[in-house]
């Protein structure tokens, strides 16, 4: 008898653009990443670009204003059959130099 992979989601993680535009970083997951997720969206429904970071230090990636960027870890994976994600308890940031108006979102998916 084959499994069945179910899938579930993350609780969004959302902070209001209004909050960025200070030198450094604004922490968007108070206690990281709750699952390890194979896929996670960045939606930006904020009128400036916005940098995210997985380190507090480095700009990992860019989501310019009222845009997304997806994450598919799986479609990464190797060898073929493994499973690739974002490790749990990964914190993440989220900063602009200039404060905007919108909200900048974090969802996932992860395998139960």
């Amino acid at each position: 008898m084959s499994s069945k992979n179910t899938v579930q989601a993350i609780v969004v993680h959302e902070i209001d653009a209004a909050a960025l535009g200070a030198p450094g970083w604004t922490l968007m997951t108070n206690s990281g990443l709750e699952h390890s997720c194979f896929m996670i969206r960045f939606i930006n429904t904020s009128d400036v670009d916005i940098a995210i970071s997985y380190d507090n230090a480095s700009t990992n990636e860019i989501v310019r204003a009222n845009s997304d960027v997806t994450l598919n870890f799986q479609s990464n994976s190797s060898p073929s059959g493994h499973v690739a994600m974002m490790a749990k308890g990964t914190n993440v940031w989220c900063g602009s130099l200039v404060a905007g108006v919108g909200a900048i979102s974090l969802v996932g998916y992860y395998q139960v």
